[in-house]
């Protein structure tokens, strides 16, 4: 693990070969082997970051001599299998704006948190991004598993930067110890956790405008990283290691901080007045109660409203589909009784083509009939002829033996 890049974004961020900038969590001293490895690795480097857009070979970054492990999908990938860390901060910062917008929830968690889920569980959201120069594969930066063993974050845990003395805002993690963030990362932090609690299964009175009153932000603040709001903001205080830190900022240089969310140009001259005020009068409670339940009734009337139109909506759509399911039936009934009529018809027609063949072939019959007769009269007729003839030789010659 090297220096506080390994220590807050988890990938191991290891500077070849010098001893002096190599610090193991052990302790020991780095071997040669390891060394040697190190310069071997930064050598291939110099042409083979897994970037296909390096931006050290461009000359849009300078090379820094650190670099992030990586691992490919391709098993013959010809890179490093390395990336530059300047290449890794530029891809990673960029990757984590696309997170931000995509995600709905993005914008409640802290960058540690939103970098652990991107290199892990919302990775494959985001491989297309990722594709490795080899071209045949993509890459995934290789998390240290020791980053989470008993160690000291020496930057901010939420921007991951170096922070300086007097601008640091101690924090305590229930895995890694202890911690410190940017002042103005915690001022950002305050702010996100006083949204969350004042929208997250809490009832305030916000006002008309949405803002948190100065003196009710003093309150959440002092309370915001108790145990009361523990669960509520444990995504927002994710730590790289795994666990969650809880600021400490009366621990840090200036005392007590006002919360970012409430600040304005005359909160001073507004707390001065407030300290000075007493107790909230019992009227103004009743009145913010008051206001609470009007806001409540506005939003079950809208709620109301809301229901209503969406039932019409739905009443108007079921309508729509029984008339389109009535027009369908009648299609298809129009359909069915143009089918049976052409059936209908068909079969008349086949009748009266039957009969008309029965018919024919009647008459046909008859004619032979007729025909055969007829040749049998005329045979009559000739075999009658033929006797006749018969008849009257005999007669001739019976005349003709009585005159000799």
């Amino acid at each position: 693990v090297v220096g506080r890049e390994s220590l807050s974004l988890a990938p191991c961020l290891i500077r070849p070969p010098s001893p002096a900038r190599i610090v193991l969590m052990s302790g020991a001293k780095p071997s040669k082997k390891k060394a040697a490895e190190a310069a071997e690795l930064a050598h291939k480097l110099g042409s083979r970051c897994c970037l296909p857009h390096c931006y050290v070979q461009d000359g849009s970054k300078t090379d820094t001599g650190a670099w992030v492990k990586a691992e490919c999908t391709n098993p013959s990938c010809d890179t490093a299998l390395a990336l530059h860390a300047p290449c890794f901060e530029k891809l990673e910062s960029s990757l984590l704006t696309s997170m931000r917008r995509g995600l709905r929830q993005a914008s409640d968690h802290g960058d540690a948190a939103l970098i652990k889920q991107l290199w892990t569980t919302k990775y494959e959201l985001y491989r297309s991004s990722c594709r490795c120069r080899c071209g045949a594969g993509f890459f995934r930066p290789i998390v240290d598993a020791r980053s989470s063993q008993g160690a000291v974050a020496t930057g901010c845990l939420v921007c991951t930067q170096p922070v300086p003395e007097g601008e640091a805002v101690p924090t305590s993690c229930d895995g890694c110890g202890a911690g410190v963030l940017h002042a103005a990362c915690y001022e950002r932090l305050e702010g996100r956790g006083l949204r969350l609690i004042t929208t997250k299964g809490n009832t305030y009175d916000t006002g008309h405008d949405g803002r948190v009153p100065t003196k009710l932000a003093k309150k959440l603040t002092a309370e915001m990283w108790g145990p009361k709001h523990a669960s509520t903001l444990r995504e927002l205080c994710a730590c790289a290691c795994g666990g969650v830190f809880s600021p400490l900022p009366d621990e840090a240089a200036g005392g007590e901080r006002q919360p970012r969310e409430s600040r304005e140009p005359g909160d001073e001259q507004e707390e001065d007045a407030e300290r000075a005020e007493p107790a909230e009068s019992e009227q103004e409670r009743r009145a913010s109660e008051a206001r609470l339940r009007a806001q409540k009734e506005q939003a079950a009337l809208r709620a109301l409203q809301e229901s209503d139109a969406q039932g019409e909506a739905a009443r108007r759509e079921a309508r729509r589909v029984k008339l389109a399911a009535k027009e369908k039936a009648k299609a298809e009934k129009e359909k069915e009784r143009a089918r049976r009529e052409a059936e209908r018809k068909a079969l008349l027609d086949a009748r009266r083509a039957e009969k008309a063949e029965k018919a024919a072939a009647e008459a046909a019959e008859a004619a032979e009939a007729r025909a055969a007769a007829e040749a049998e009269a005329a045979e009559a007729k000739a075999a009658e002829a033929e006797a006749e003839e018969a008849r009257a030789a005999e007669a001739e010659a019976e005349e003709a033996r009585a005159a000799e």
